[in-house]
């Protein structure tokens, strides 16, 4: 009787990782790696924020698990991450709200291009990139993109 065992290379060992997901836990969606991920988070705000603000603690809920200061904190220091993917990924733009006495981001929304010219959601845009382009967090590409995506 004639056995072939083929031998293991080390690309054959190593484990595929896997990409995180949105889980569904009770009522409420989280990611399956407990950490923030563009793509999961892109899609959860172009679901749940198209229509009204989504907050920051409810990021902090799908993206970390939990609702503390700590993860809030860091949401807030991905979402110029999570802009510029929005803007590349999808051609849409991310406003964000700035709201207490350290400026803060207090929630976010997808941009309705149909909202009027003087609307809160223009001004927070108009901001939010001017400041990204201040410090560099925009390509020249990007930052062309984005203002004529905000008209």
């Amino acid at each position: 009787m004639d056995i072939n065992f083929k031998e293991q290379t080390a690309s054959d060992k190593r484990r595929e990782r896997v990409k995180p997901t949105l889980i569904t836990i009770g009522k409420k969606q989280v990611t399956s790696s407990g950490r923030w991920n563009n793509p999961v988070m892109g899609d959860y705000v172009r679901v749940h924020a198209k229509h009204k603000w989504l907050g920051i603690g409810e990021l902090a809920r799908t993206a970390y698990h939990q609702n503390t200061k700590r993860s809030r904190k860091a949401v807030c220091g991905c979402l110029h991450r999570l802009f510029a993917f929005l803007l590349v990924e999808y051609g849409e733009l991310l406003a964000v709200e700035y709201d207490g006495p350290n400026k803060s981001a207090s929630s976010v929304k997808i941009f309705d291009s149909s909202s009027p010219p003087d609307s809160l959601e223009r001004r927070y845009l108009k901001s939010k990139i001017d400041r990204m382009k201040k410090r560099r967090e925009l390509s020249c590409e990007q930052y062309m993109r984005a203002c004529q995506l905000l008209g």
